[in-house]
């Protein structure tokens, strides 16, 4: 009787509700007005599950529908509910954060892939100053690069000799580094992928390099502690992302480039955190100019390191 209950409440799979979203589902809320008034997902209507059955011409004629809730049993009603009246795209999203973070990531999927679908390298074709600097001075070996975006530092890398993957939620990206990488005579092996999807071996990678791949506060933690499962002992970590003291550059250069929302920006002492089975070889804060592409440009606060894992 419990794996019925768990079969009709569960949540979908989120890769199908990731193409519901893209392709414009239907989102409902089916929590209280009280629950929506105080957060909800952006574009999403409020019919509380007590009235859904009431109000079924709202869900006339879409194409697909998701709802959601508090923790995914109140939406899976609704789902029963909108299949018993005929309804037959009705996915059940689970929680409304669950929704909101792909709403989220789809939003951002979107403005990369519009950004990178340009002609030229919007962020150049040459590596990133500090990555260069640190690359000199290492064994080539297996290196990634998460959110790699157009990939210049991942082909800088191959042309030294090192065995170069990378990961982006963009295809425009990929399709750019692909690009990149054909015009340098050299390959590298990349992936279209967010960062809760992205999987390689633990323990396999030589060097890891987080080149302005800023996360949100939320998953920051989680998401570094991911990628450092999947570098060997003794492997190396590459950091350089904007500080928050970054925030007065973009006040006076729009240029500057970096996240708006203070709280994807970098402090020292919650990366140490984050990777506190690391030796830091280096860890500190520096002003810098920057001439990377068309949005990093100008002066700007970052965070450096250059670390080992233990």
């Amino acid at each position: 009787m419990f794996g019925i209950f768990k079969n009709l409440f569960a949540p979908t799979d989120n890769s199908e509700l990731r193409e519901a979203i893209k392709n414009g589902a239907f989102l409902v809320d089916v929590r209280t007005p009280a629950e929506f008034s105080a957060g909800s997902v952006k574009g999403a209507v409020n019919i509380p599950l007590d009235k859904v059955q009431s109000h079924l011409s709202k869900f006339k004629n879409k194409k697909s529908i998701v709802v959601f809730c508090r923790s995914g049993s109140r939406s899976g009603q609704a789902k029963s509910i909108l299949e018993q009246n005929g309804f037959q795209y009705v996915i059940n999203g689970g929680t409304w954060e669950n929704v909101n973070q792909a709403v989220s990531e789809e939003t951002m999927k979107e403005f990369w892939d519009e950004r990178y679908s340009r002609e030229e390298f919007v962020y150049g074709v040459n590596p990133n100053e500090y990555l260069k600097a640190k690359l000199a001075e290492i064994p080539v070996g297996k290196i990634l690069f998460p959110a790699e975006g157009e990939g210049r530092n991942a082909v800088f890398s191959a042309t030294l000799g090192w065995d170069a993957f990378a990961f982006d939620l963009s295809k425009e990206g990929k399709n750019k580094a692909e690009l990149l990488a054909q015009r340098n005579g050299v390959q590298i092996a990349y992936k279209i992928s967010d960062m809760e999807h992205i999987s390689y071996p633990e323990n396999s990678f030589d060097a890891l390099a987080l080149v302005y791949a800023h996360f949100p506060l939320e998953n920051r933690r989680e998401y570094h502690k991911k990628l450092s499962s999947f570098l060997k002992k003794g492997g190396l970590l590459v950091l350089e992302g904007f500080s928050k003291k970054h925030l007065e550059n973009q006040k006076r250069n729009p240029k500057a480039g970096g996240p708006k929302n203070a709280e994807m920006l970098y402090d020292l002492n919650e990366l140490k955190s984050d990777f506190e089975k690391f030796d830091f070889t280096e860890c500190y804060e520096a002003e810098t100019n920057l001439t990377e592409g068309v949005y990093h440009v100008g002066k700007a606060s970052v965070i450096r390191i250059f670390a080992t894992k233990n």
